[in-house]
């Protein structure tokens, strides 16, 4: 081991791995996802996202095609637009959300934060954790809202699979008081 950590710092001394965080596009990782729920394994056995899709946005790009209407079309007919509709093939048959008072968040994201770092992700700073909920709560307003409802990301799997395929779980910030809407 020691040999390698002396010649990987020759190669690149430059490079410090420690505090290199990469991240991958949304782009690029939709389509990964795309991929595997579309292998024999998840084809066969099924899968469970967890954390993904984030918003409608990815949803829509990893359940749904894209059907481009030909200008030739769109010529004969303007009304014609390009529209999505459903991959059958990798659909899931049921979704359970879960969702969560930002309070209990908070509490929950401190406590993985205490756990060392070999049994942890490293990114799990107060700060982070405030950005991350940020950015999904403006993806997801509330959905217990009426004027927000049909922005959420469930509003979406319900107009694909239906509503009684559909499950939201709502967590309290304490656990006895979980509810389901």
């Amino acid at each position: 081991m020691a040999a390698y950590e002396k010649s990987r710092k020759k190669k690149d001394p430059d490079l410090d791995r420690n505090t290199l965080k990469p991240r991958l596009p949304e782009e690029i990782l939709r389509k990964i996802v795309k991929a595997k729920i579309n292998s024999p394994a998840c084809m066969n056995k099924g899968f469970i996202l967890d954390g993904f899709p984030r918003n409608r946005e990815d949803a829509r790009e990893i359940f749904q095609d894209i059907k481009i209407v030909s200008e030739e079309d769109k010529e004969k007919d303007p009304s014609l637009v390009d529209t999505y509709e459903t991959n059958e093939k990798i659909a899931p048959q049921y979704v359970v959300m879960f969702e969560a008072e930002d309070a209990y968040l908070k509490t929950r994201a401190k406590e993985i934060g205490a756990m060392p770092v070999t049994q942890r992700q490293e990114n799990h700073t107060e700060a982070q954790f405030d950005k991350r909920i940020k950015i999904y709560r403006t993806s997801n307003p509330d959905c217990a809202h009426a004027e927000h409802a049909e922005k959420h990301l469930l509003a979406f799997f319900h107009g694909m699979i239906g509503e009684s395929n559909c499950m939201l779980r709502m967590l309290a910030a304490h656990a006895s008081e979980e509810k389901t809407p």
